[in-house]
């Protein structure tokens, strides 16, 4: 007879006992198990009965939580049973079965009596749990909490009654309060036009790649960027992007969608013309498309200028980090002969232009760097033998270094007030290709005569020059600081040719075209939808009101062939959009300040009511992207909320709740509704229905495993019979040859092998039998 476990229940005696009694719960319809309030958990009596409890209370974790638990005697100590009772009355010994019965002016009054409240409770846990993640702890972080809160607060109802574990934290976060903020998020785009934006980077944790997935949408009367879900991933194809941004989007309404977001690898622009040909297939729509995000390009541009100079100035700044970089001997030893203490700082080779820093650091350590790999190669400093101690020391005598840096470091500062302007999450593409093309107009005045650079005054003018012809070139300007080098006594002194200086402006003018080509080939400049949504700047509307309107034509153009637009409607909205510029003065729309003032707010103020023809096409044209900044700064913050072995599902909540507070303005910004709390009360169960579903898939997952291995056997059978009668009928043959040889020959031993090949071939049949028994039985299991 196999041995049945003998199970024990709980005795409400021991509550009684004064030490257990403090810390000792029963578990409502279960009385196999027992609840410590200490550590917050629910574990089996099993066949131990009060055994068990000791054998909890002697735990190492139960007896520290104890001692922080009851080393402050809360404030009801103080009071006497009586005194208390009589304080409260009569109605508090019924008001937690009637408190749902209660009227506000009852509810009111009982709170002041100090009943309970379980609203509060709630919405102080919710508080912690967006504390947790809004400072990037870890779940873990709030094991001890409970207890602390009581021994800070012993009077505090609320503290009393707190109760947020590792795991609460956990799944209040996971399946309470996410799921209502993006429940909250897909009510405001469902309905509306949205434009998707994507980027995938490297999750170092994960060691996956993680694709960030946002929506633009309209929240009110302003636009806003905000993180909606990420997808994980091996392969960054075309194809798996695709799928899985179909997969991240899926319940939303792909109709709606009105942009791609995105930067400019090709396999991005695989994905935008693989998605708008589904698109038009199922609704007839296209995308708008105003290129990938300018300010990729900007950064793109600027490398490859620097690599066209050949002057290789990215692996000197990073050969210089890295010479210093964890190494103490070394620091000391520059420390000990620099004049200002600085060292080179980080060079980031992706992002050339945020690397003004970088570059002018390098200009203030150059000095000292050079008389460092002069001690190091006079034997005053230890020797290095290293390939960055190499690369710096070729760089320190190249004294046409300051001249090389310096006009990079030109070229950068003219180019970062853009980049700054536009990492932004307003609406900022109306000025997006008049910013750029004022950048590039100051570049190519640097090689350009006057005279040719101010016939070029639009993008087509621009677009159609060919900037490699020399006559209409000067002498590159290579920027004050390089030109001031170049003409101090102290360069004189080094005798450079001037062969060597004029190969640096050769170089310089080259980097300058490169760049201004790569801008214009790549960036929304070229796109019409982009050029003529300028008709939305409320300067540009005041200075050039016909301008604007043919702008405007263009736009609406851009919409219709899109399918986003009735061109029956066009008519009305051009006459609406005169009768705007009409009676908006000038001086108002004047006043707009675009790095201030928010246009999306300011146009919806003017346009929304009085004219909603027209806002109807504005609407939609402020939504587009002018780039990619909201989800870059989206890897930073990926960074700060991974921790180790965490779930992808933790991570995109951590993602999602980080989201909501930052676009709150603060925890205490967030609103705690009654939806909210209803959520997170909520969130147990739909974390144990996870994990039953959980279960159940590995269920399932590993009787399909069993399956799938049942059908290799079987088949390995089935070939592994084909085999043994391919060998018995081949024996066979050899056997039937061997007989006729012996006839023929009179030769005894051809009998012989002939014999033994025949009791081979017996041999075999008898394992093929065996065999076919075996596949006729695992068949038969597997049938059933």
């Amino acid at each position: 007879m196999p041995k049945t476990s003998k199970k024990t229940y709980f005795d409400e005696l021991w509550l009684k006992d004064e030490r257990l009694g403090q810390w000792l719960q029963q578990v409502p319809k279960d009385r196999t198990c027992f609840r410590c309030k200490l550590c917050s958990k629910v574990l089996k009596l099993s066949n131990m009965g009060i055994e068990a409890i000791k054998s909890h209370e002697s735990n190492a974790k139960h007896r520290g939580l104890a001692a922080v638990a009851f080393a402050a005697a809360p404030i009801q100590s103080f009071l006497q049973p009586s005194t208390l009772s009589s304080a409260l009355g009569e109605s508090q010994s019924h008001a937690s079965s009637s408190t749902t019965e209660l009227s506000i002016t009852a509810t009111s009054a009982a709170s002041n009596l100090g009943v309970f409240n379980d609203d509060a409770r709630t919405r102080a846990e919710i508080l912690w749990v967006l504390k947790i993640i809004d400072s990037n702890y870890s779940f873990n972080s709030s094991e001890c909490v409970p207890l602390l809160l009581q021994s800070m607060f012993p009077d505090s109802e609320v503290a009393k009654n707190f109760s947020c574990s590792e795991s609460k934290a956990r799944y209040m976060a996971t399946f309470g309060l996410a799921p209502y903020l993006l429940e909250l998020l897909m009510d405001k785009v469902k309905d509306d036009c949205f434009v998707l934006l994507f980027d995938e980077s490297l999750n170092k944790k994960v060691e996956q790649k993680q694709l960030d997935i946002y929506l633009r949408f309209w929240n009110g009367n302003e636009v806003q960027s905000r993180y909606f879900t990420s997808i994980f991933m091996g392969h960054a194809r075309a194809v798996a992007i695709e799928e899985d941004l179909k997969k991240g989007i899926e319940s939303l309404q792909k109709a709606n969608l009105l942009q791609l977001s995105m930067d400019g690898p090709n396999v991005n622009w695989k994905v935008f013309e693989d998605l708008q040909s589904e698109i038009q297939l199922e609704n007839g729509k296209n995308l708008l498309n105003v290129g990938s995000c300018g300010l990729h390009v900007i950064h793109g541009a600027f490398r490859s200028a620097m690599s066209e100079t050949g002057w290789d100035i990215e692996t000197l700044l990073t050969s210089a980090y890295r010479l210093f970089k964890d190494s103490p001997a070394r620091r000391e030893d520059f420390s000990s002969i620099s004049t200002n203490h600085l060292f080179p700082l980080k060079f980031v080779v992706h992002r050339w232009v945020d690397n003004v820093r970088v570059l002018e650091t390098f200009l203030e350590v150059l000095p000292d760097l050079r008389k460092y790999t002069l001690f190091v190669m006079e034997k005053k400093l230890s020797d290095l033998h290293t390939k960055s101690f190499d690369t710096v020391k070729s760089g320190c005598r190249d004294f046409l270094a300051e001249a090389k840096l310096n006009f990079a470091l030109t070229l950068a500062k003219q180019v970062q007030p853009f980049l700054t302007k536009y990492q932004s999450d307003s609406s900022l593409l109306p000025f997006l290709v008049s910013d750029l093309l004022e950048m590039l107009k100051s570049i190519i005045s640097k090689f350009l005569t006057a005279e040719f650079a101010a016939q070029l005054k639009t993008c087509t003018q621009l677009s159609k020059v060919d900037l490699r012809d020399r006559s209409h070139h000067k002498q590159v300007d290579l920027g004050f600081s390089a030109e001031m080098y170049l003409q101090s006594a102290e360069f004189r002194k080094m005798k450079i040719s001037d062969k060597d200086v004029l190969g640096i402006r050769i170089s310089a003018k080259v980097a300058l075209i490169t760049f201004t080509e790569k801008v214009l080939e790549k960036s929304p400049m070229r796109y019409p939808l982009a050029r003529s949504i300028s008709c939305l700047d409320p300067h540009f509307i005041a200075q050039s009101p016909d301008a604007c309107k043919t702008m405007l034509t263009r736009m609406l153009k851009s919409l219709v062939d899109a399918k986003r637009l009735q061109g029956s409607v066009c008519d009305e909205i051009l006459q609406q959009f005169e009768h705007f510029m009409r009676s908006v003065l000038s001086s108002e729309l004047l006043q707009f300040k675009p790095g201030q003032d928010r246009l999306d707010i300011f146009l919806h103020d003017k346009m929304c009511t009085p004219y909603p023809k027209l806002w109807m096409a504005v609407r939609m044209a402020l939504l587009l992207s002018h780039g990619q900044a909201t989800i870059e700064r989206g890897f930073s913050v990926n960074k700060e909320v991974v921790i180790e072995n965490q779930q992808t599902k933790s991570l995109i909540a951590r993602r999602l709740i980080k989201d909501h507070i930052i676009q709150a303005g603060g925890i205490l910004q967030v609103s705690i509704t009654k939806q909210m709390m209803i959520s997170v009360r909520s969130a147990r169960s739909r974390y144990s229905q996870y994990l039953a579903d959980k279960k159940e898939c590995e269920v399932k997952e590993r009787a399909q495993m069993k399956r799938k291995a049942e059908l290799d056997t079987i088949e390995e059978l089935r070939m592994k019979t084909k085999r043994l009668k391919s060998d018995i009928d081949a024996l066979h043959i050899s056997v039937k040859k061997y007989a006729e040889k012996c006839e023929t020959t009179g030769d005894l031993t051809y009998i012989a092998k002939s014999n033994s090949l025949r009791r081979t071939a017996d041999e075999k049949k008898e394992e093929l039998k065996k065999v076919n028994e075996e596949l006729d039985a695992r068949i038969e299991k597997y049938k059933q």
